[in-house]
């Protein structure tokens, strides 16, 4: 029986793995699969196992308040090393830039364990933005065995790197297969954490015209942009009839950031992490998303929502061409010029049409049957 190790550390790692360990629980029963959780994101990703039905059987702690990155790759490399020697798989497989990905590729290699790379071959040729993520997946792509490429764009960064085309894979993305899963789920039966979301906006929704919704992580914004976004973000929420939702994440500086800024924005929700069949609902039900992750620009495609990217490059201009990401700044005037003039348009104005270029939501399927193919 061949063996398969799924490396999962970041919330969104596990959302987007979460559609590949079903595709091989479903079609491969001589595959032996094992997951390891390296405890990036633990709390955040409890929701995400339940809701997608995943067990880890390695669970190692890697967030620690007092790690650096340095601290937390080594801590990495030795313990993934320690799960690889136990299992003995003949392939792992990680997902996107983060240190786990990396460490998990490195043990992999330093074992002589074959690496598949879920999301490979996205750039933004600044190895400060975002940081560490761009130096960590450029380094992925020298260890990885297979590679699947998102897009085709991605592809094309792989093969200018000398990657082999035989070992790149075109597949789309898989955030966009749990995306679709979500959303039956929701219209199916609406799970209690989306009843409660509902509970909490309709003071909000019944006060205001508008819903904005907003989420920001990345350690630049964190640390260097701060005063700007929150200068568009208080200008935006005091010209405009419309109110915000920040789902705020469990960084102690991020946390502290919401806090004062809401102070004075009476029309500025916080709120917990969503669990993220109530993060789905809520892009569904807004107006407008301003953000600074990856994933949400992938998503918000799919679901016709206009996303203005709080960053200062985006390694998926995939999404800017099709119309989904209407603009890429950290400037705080542009970002609000942004908000309003997407806000001042009609409403069918403002939906994205253009498709969603990462793919219609069969990418884990297509990635679960190379995987056999290659075992095999």
């Amino acid at each position: 029986m061949k063996r398969i190790l799924i490396i999962i550390g970041t919330r969104p790692e596990a959302i987007k793995l979460a559609p590949v360990i079903r595709a091989l629980r479903q079609k491969y029963a001589g595959v032996e699969l094992r997951i390891c959780d390296t405890g990036q994101h633990h709390a955040l990703k409890l929701p995400i196992f339940d809701f997608f039905d995943i067990r880890p059987d390695y669970q190692l702690q890697a967030l620690h308040t007092e790690f650096t990155l340095a601290d937390q790759m080594a801590y990495l490399l030795e313990h993934l090393s320690k799960v690889i020697q136990d299992f003995q798989p003949h392939l792992t497989v990680i997902q996107g830039d983060t240190n786990t990905a990396l460490a998990g590729a490195w043990a992999s290699f330093y074992a002589g364990v074959r690496v598949a790379h879920v999301e490979a071959g996205l750039r933004t040729f600044d190895k400060t933005a975002p940081f560490p993520e761009e130096v960590n997946r450029q380094a992925i792509a020298r260890i990885a065995d297979i590679h699947f490429a998102p897009t085709m764009l991605s592809k094309q960064h792989l093969l200018q790197e000398g990657v082999p085309e035989a070992q790149i894979h075109l597949t789309g993305n898989t955030i966009v297969d749990a995306l679709h899963w979500a959303l039956a789920q929701i219209s199916t039966h609406e799970p209690p954490s989306v009843q409660r979301l509902r509970q909490q906006l309709k003071p909000l929704q019944q006060s205001y015209d508008k819903m904005l919704l907003l989420t920001l992580h990345r350690r630049e914004n964190l640390y260097q942009h701060q005063e700007a976004i929150s200068a568009a973000i208080r200008n935006v929420l005091t010209i405009n009839s419309c109110f915000m939702l920040w789902p705020v994440h469990p960084n102690p500086v991020a946390r502290q950031w919401a806090t004062q800024l809401s102070k004075a924005l009476p029309n500025l929700l916080l709120v917990e992490p969503l669990a993220y069949e109530a993060f789905v609902w809520a892009m569904q039900q807004c107006d407008l998303i301003l953000t600074d992750s990856g994933g949400v620009q992938e998503e918000a495609p799919s679901l016709g929502k206009r996303v203005i990217v709080m960053r200062t490059h985006t390694e998926r201009p995939e999404a800017q061409a099709s119309g989904a990401v209407w603009k890429v700044s950290v400037d705080s005037q542009t970002i609000q010029n942004a908000v309003m003039e997407l806000l001042q348009m009609p409403a069918d104005r403002r939906a994205s049409d253009g498709g969603n270029p990462f793919g219609e939501g069969n990418s884990a399927e297509t990635i679960a049957t190379i995987l056999n193919d290659y075992l095999c």
